[in-house]
């Protein structure tokens, strides 16, 4: 696994993007430290200029809901709907819901005053 991308990897992605635009492979090449795929979804998910990196609003969250309704996980499409979101947002932001929905945090079963009632009930 890869470690994170360096703020001088990303400088240098942007300049090789500005001369190479999308020829991946050209740009790996010219890195040498990354594969093509990895350098097209950093650019893409994290420095086109394009990309909205605020936290989404809640008209956009709700939006997503409802298109998740109707196209269920395609996030790439959702994204279409999004003027500057990834679908790497999209999908981030549905993981999350998901998860809070099916696993909400509980408290533990037995603590420690529950325990202490437990062995006054038995004395």
């Amino acid at each position: 696994m890869s470690s994170h991308f360096t703020p001088a990897e990303d400088a240098q992605l942007i300049n090789l993007f500005r001369v190479f635009g999308s020829r991946w492979r050209q740009i790996a090449a010219l890195m040498r430290t990354r594969s093509a795929r990895s350098i097209r979804e950093r650019y893409v998910h994290h420095l086109s200029p394009g990309i909205d990196l605020s936290p989404l609003t809640f008209d956009e969250q709700n939006k997503i809901r409802q298109l998740h309704k109707i196209h269920g996980s395609k996030y790439v499409l959702i994204a279409r709907y999004l003027s500057g979101r990834t679908s790497l947002q999209v999908k981030n932001f549905c993981y999350n819901r998901f998860r809070r929905v099916t696993h909400p945090l509980q408290p533990p079963a037995y603590t420690r005053s529950s325990k202490m009632e437990i062995s006054q009930l038995l004395n």
